[in-house]
């Protein structure tokens, strides 16, 4: 066996070669809808819900944040990232990860939140959202009268 060289099996070279396959299917000419919204973190606990998303190369004025009831809708257009004026002219893309275009993503939160007590920062390409769960919503403790 040693000195011979073995035809193996390699799951990750196929997992590679499959992705690259889909990447060139998928390519575009740019001007698709963003089809991956933000990707985003919820976590919650008694008191409300904490929702952070990545959404690099926005303005905060460009951001549209709405909550009704128990959801959460972002939405925003993500600009083209393409080089302009006469740096960026006769220049095609050779790989494109970045989405552009509008998108709007939903988050189905486990409780109802409280709209007008909710905050929203955003730094350096990080939306963080601190949702209050409304007062009807939070859990009740019941004191028990012994008989």
């Amino acid at each position: 066996m040693f000195g011979r060289e073995r035809n193996l099996w390699d799951p990750w070279h196929e997992l590679a070669r499959f992705q690259d396959q889909v990447n060139r299917l998928l390519q575009t000419d740019g001007q698709e809808m963003a089809s991956q919204a933000p990707p985003v973190a919820v976590w919650t606990g008694e008191e409300g819900a904490l929702v952070t998303a990545l959404l690099p190369g926005l303005g905060a004025d460009n951001l549209d944040i709405s909550v009704l009831g128990e959801t959460l809708t972002l939405r925003a257009r993500q600009a083209d990232n393409a080089p302009s004026g006469n740096d960026g002219e006769g220049c095609a893309y050779h790989r494109r990860e970045r989405s552009q275009g509008a998108f709007a993503r939903t988050v189905q939160l486990p409780f109802r939140v409280d709209a007008q007590r909710v905050v929203a920062q955003y730094n350096q390409g990080v939306l963080e959202l601190m949702l209050p769960r409304a007062a009807e919503d939070k859990p009740k403790r019941i004191q028990v009268q012994a008989a």
